[in-house]
């Protein structure tokens, strides 16, 4: 029975934080794929990924999160990600390091009470974890509809 408790979440980092997602929305690490570039683009979108036969938009993660902009060496790191919102079917976000796979109890996600507001509705909470505490992220509440409504117009290219 315990085993229905526990969650899979990849671990990864952007800029100073440490986040984590659910394996079963995070479907594949890629490193290095050259990303297509959208004339007339928003910043939010890096570019296209052609990903197994589609192409798939790619966010320029630290842009969404109002970081600072990478300034470290040309390759990245993409993470693909199994949307299903609407039109989107995948979409890739760019993050700096992957840390593996860190496996845990559901409920020793302490949720963000008191913290969370409209623009980071998209916590579910913080895990402990061996590299330090990491924020848990609800992958289908990330992006605004105004996000969703531009990445579906690009997701039909």
């Amino acid at each position: 029975m315990a085993a229905l408790d526990s969650i899979s979440l990849l671990l990864f980092r952007l800029h100073d934080d440490l986040l984590a997602i659910n394996v079963k929305v995070a479907i594949e690490v890629l490193v290095s794929e050259d990303l297509i570039p959208i004339p007339g683009k928003v910043d939010l979108v890096k570019g296209l990924l052609h990903y197994r036969g589609d192409y798939i938009p790619v966010i320029n993660t630290r842009k969404k999160f109002f970081m600072p902009e990478y300034d470290g060496k040309e390759s990245c790191v993409i993470v693909v990600l199994e949307m299903n919102i609407n039109d989107i079917s995948k979409i890739g976000i760019i993050v700096d390091k992957v840390h593996g796979i860190h496996t845990t109890q559901e409920k020793s996600i302490k949720p963000m009470e008191g913290v969370n507001s409209v623009k980071n509705n998209f916590i579910e909470g913080i895990i402990d974890t061996s590299f330090g505490p990491a924020f848990v992220l609800k992958a289908k509440e990330i992006f605004s509809d105004s996000e969703i409504v531009l990445l579906n117009e690009i997701s039909k290219i």
